[in-house]
């Protein structure tokens, strides 16, 4: 029976995961990299963690990958580079030109590309999830799923991204009116006639107070469902069919709620974070934010470095912060730390791309795992939650001290971006 490689065991993918493994179907997950929590949701279903990528690359003949939209490109690019030949099936939320670009990558070293798409939630008992997939290999990949009461498979005709294009529209009109239905109730605050509309749709439209409420619940994903949005308009544009404008202002929706991930905020903090977004933050405002997301359990950053050799490197890290000092862990043979300790200076970028903070930093120190104090192996274990003295193997732990701090949400906020300024903050 055919071995699966799961990228990543999030909530959804754990869930497809765990109901292949109840058809003795053997998972396997790579642990490198990923936090405590994505840990216990692997090993509650039952995946079998190989370690690396490179390991999962060479056990598995499957790959699926489920993940955030924004990062669908690099993580078959990183399948890819592992030299997968497999068949690589990419079910995550992207347009069918992201989909086809996906399956250019890995079909480059000799993999057969499915293309995939997941609608409801996830993958429980009585859930009935649709899994729709299209392209020649996705019979394959439909037989290693027994009918059954958790996934329902579905084979498109069709276009090889049939299963992204049904992904685009479906999630059009259920995310996009969920988006739609804040923002209106947000303008309403701001027109101070939210209690007239509220009143009028209880009389006419009783159903959008449900919908209202369903929406709120959407929230704490907001910062994913951005980069859905955007794939959304990337998928009218390329269609030449008119409303690309539509998704478009949806993704300026959820972005503006992305400081929202995984909380589950009230309605008056949704709606007042809508009313205000417009407003340029004052500064005291703006660096509380950055602090906040410095401080932000289990939160990843990207990392960009590069080496005097033009050997450039962009990669996702988790971090830590201890009041004063960005922390990383990673193997020394990584390029991230070959190119930070040549060049003893990198880029940091936290939050959505309509909510930003962008430092630059200078590494202070690298210091091997074993020689680190335990306040710092425990700041970073805490915040990062993942303890690499746990995993096994190299790492260091790279320090590094911010020089400058720029953070700005729209175009409005570009004046005043720059907070900190040779390591000292100017607000």
């Amino acid at each position: 029976m055919a071995v699966v490689g799961l990228l990543h065991p999030g909530e959804m993918g754990a869930s497809v995961g765990g109901a292949l493994v109840d058809q003795a179907v053997r998972v396997v997950w790579a642990s490198e990299r990923r936090s405590t929590t994505t840990k216990q949701r692997a090993d509650a279903v039952g995946l079998d963690d190989v370690g690396t990528l490179d390991r999962l690359v060479s056990e598995s003949d499957v790959i699926l990958s489920i993940c955030p939209p924004h990062a669908a490109l690099d993580v078959a690019q990183a399948a890819a580079d592992s030299g997968f030949a497999g068949i690589y099936v990419d079910a995550n939320a992207v347009s069918p030109g992201t989909a086809r670009a996906i399956g250019a990558i890995v079909q480059e070293p000799g993999a057969r590309f499915v293309d995939g798409d997941l609608i409801g939630g996830p993958a429980r008992p009585g859930g009935h999830t649709r899994l729709y997939l299209s392209g020649p290999e996705s019979s394959a990949v439909a037989a290693l799923f027994r009918p059954g009461d958790r996934i329902d498979v579905v084979e498109l005709g069709g276009d090889l991204t049939a299963a992204s294009a049904l992904k685009m529209c479906y999630a059009a009109w259920t995310k996009g009116t969920a988006g739609l239905l804040l923002a209106v109730r947000a303008l309403a605050r701001d027109a101070g006639v939210e209690e007239a509309l509220v009143a009028e749709w209880r009389r006419t439209q009783p159903e959008l107070l449900e919908r209202f409420r369903a929406a709120q619940g959407v929230v704490p994903k907001a910062w994913r469902f951005a980069g859905e949005m955007d794939e959304i308009a990337l998928a009218f544009s390329d269609a030449k069919v008119p409303g690309a404008g539509f998704p478009a202002a949806i993704a300026q929706v959820f972005g503006t709620l992305a400081s929202f991930k995984d909380i589950a905020a009230d309605e008056d903090a949704i709606l007042t974070a809508l009313h205000t977004w417009r407003n340029p933050r004052p500064g005291g405002e703006r660096k509380a934010d950055v602090l906040a997301k410095l401080a932000a359990r289990h939160a990843d950053a990207w990392v960009a470095t590069s080496a005097a050799d033009g050997d450039h490197c962009l990669v996702p890290l988790s971090y830590a912060w201890d009041g004063e000092r960005l922390i990383l862990a990673t193997p020394p043979s990584t390029p991230t730390a070959r190119n930070l300790q040549a060049s003893g200076k990198a880029r940091v970028a936290l939050g959505a791309t309509r909510d930003v903070a962008l430092i630059d930093v200078v590494l202070e120190e690298a210091i091997d795992i074993q020689a680190a104090s335990s306040s710092l192996t425990e700041v970073y274990a805490v915040q990062a939650d993942w303890d690499p003295r746990l995993v096994g193997g190299s790492f260091v732990y790279l320090v590094l001290r911010p020089r400058r701090i720029q953070a700005w949400r729209q175009a409005n906020e570009i004046d005043g971006r720059t907070l900190m300024r040779d390591g000292i903050w100017l607000v």
